[in-house]
């Protein structure tokens, strides 16, 4: 989804807290931040240590700079949630398998003054104490269909991700119709619209891709 149109933050703003590796003539970050707050300059720290978030709007940190978009629309909060049953399902059939827990809207840190939002994130093998500290095993992204957004989401992230740790990334996309599964090792699979996207991390799990278009397709915009 791409950033929205906001303004700039103001010139002054009530300070909030100092938080570690700063610079001292840097302004104080404000109390509450929010859309325009766009282009905001913060730390990795800043980021991790802020509470308090206008709500509405989903915020990344690419190197050191704030970026703010819309909240995700009906069109990828459905596929997400179908997305979401299905894992958990495999969870409840499957309680010593390989799969312990899935979260929407999680956020990643790819880098000191990087943090990336994925649409869904799984991990293997135990249940994260901080899922914010834990990169996940799997993280997925829905895509839109922009240049920006499939440059973000195909390219960048990718690599992103593969750096942080993550052992597959799936991109899944209802304008091509198509599942991409990206290994650590480097090697890639494209899954088709009547295919079915399935991993080695996850012996026995499926995702119908005609089951994640069918719920995409639902609320998904011209």
């Amino acid at each position: 989804m791409s950033p929205a149109t906001l303004e700039p933050p103001p010139a002054t703003a009530p300070r909030s807290r100092t938080a570690g590796n700063v610079p001292a003539d840097r302004r104080p970050l404000p109390e509450t931040i929010g859309p325009r707050h766009n282009g905001l300059r913060m730390s990795g720290p800043e980021w991790d240590a802020h509470r308090d978030w206008v709500e509405g709007y989903s915020y990344e940190l690419i190197d050191g700079v704030l970026i703010v978009c819309p909240a995700p629309g009906a069109g990828e909060r459905k596929p997400n949630a179908k997305l979401e049953q299905l894992f958990l399902n495999f969870i409840d059939a499957n309680p010593n398998g390989s799969m312990k827990e899935t979260l929407s809207e999680q956020y990643i840190t790819v880098g000191p003054n990087r943090r990336r939002r994925c649409d869904r994130a799984v991990w293997l093998d135990a249940v994260p104490e901080d899922p914010d500290a834990t990169v996940p095993d799997i993280a997925i992204e829905i895509v839109s269909d922009s240049a920006r957004d499939r440059q973000r989401d195909y390219v960048d992230k990718r690599a992103e991700y593969a750096a942080a740790g993550g052992r597959e990334y799936w991109v899944l996309d209802r304008h091509s119709r198509t599942a991409t599964v990206y290994a650590a090792d480097g090697s890639e699979r494209t899954v088709a619209e009547d295919g079915v996207v399935t991993t080695p991390l996850m012996p026995g799990f499926e995702l119908p891709m005609a089951t994640f278009l069918e719920a995409a397709d639902r609320y998904a915009k011209p």
